[in-house]
C-alpha cells in the first residue's frame, strides 16, 4: 500500500485521531479513580465521627412528648384550615360555572328571540301576523310581492 496516495493518508489520520482520544479518557478515569477514593476516606471518617457521637448524651435536645403532641395538633389544624380554604374555593368555582351556564343560556335565548324577530321582519310580518301563519299563510312569494307593489 502507498502511503504517497491521499486515501491511506486520510486512514492514518484517522487513525492517529483516534488513538489521542483513547488516551485523553484514560486521563480521566485515573481522576475518577482517584476521587472515588477520596470520597470512601471522607465516608469513613464520617461514620467514626457518628459513632463517637452516638456515645454522647442526645436526650437533653430531644422534645418533651407534651411539645410534639402540640406540634402535631398544630400541623393538623393547619392541613384543616388548606382544606377549607380549598372547599370555598371549589364552591366558589361551581358558582361561576352555574353563573356562566346561566349567562350563557340567557344569551344563547336572546339570540334565538332576536334571530326570529328578525327573520320576521325580513319576510315582512311582525308578531301580530303569527296567527295567520299558523293557518297556513306563509313567506309571500316574490311574484305576489311583485303584483301588490304595481297595484
Amino acid at each position: 500500500m502507498r502511503t504517497s496516495h491521499p486515501s491511506s493518508l486520510f486512514l492514518l489520520k484517522k487513525g492517529t485521531r483516534r488513538r489521542k482520544k483513547k488516551k485523553k479518557k484514560k486521563k480521566k478515569k485515573k481522576k475518577k479513580k482517584e476521587n472515588k477514593k477520596k470520597e470512601e476516606e471522607e465516608a469513613a471518617a464520617s461514620v467514626a465521627k457518628a459513632k463517637d457521637d452516638e456515645s454522647l448524651d442526645w436526650s437533653d435536645d430531644r422534645p418533651d412528648a407534651e411539645e410534639q403532641v402540640a406540634q402535631q395538633k398544630a400541623i393538623l389544624e393547619f392541613i384543616k384550615s388548606l382544606k377549607k380554604v380549598e372547599d370555598v374555593a371549589h364552591a366558589r368555582e361551581e358558582n361561576n360555572e352555574k353563573r356562566w351556564r346561566r349567562a350563557v343560556n340567557l344569551s344563547i335565548e336572546a339570540d334565538h328571540r332576536f334571530s326570529t324577530e328578525h327573520r320576521e321582519r325580513l319576510h315582512g310580518y311582525t308578531r301580530n301576523m303569527r296567527d295567520s301563519v299558523r293557518r297556513g299563510f306563509g313567506r309571500p312569494t316574490h311574484r305576489q310581492t311583485s303584483s301588490r307593489l304595481q297595484v
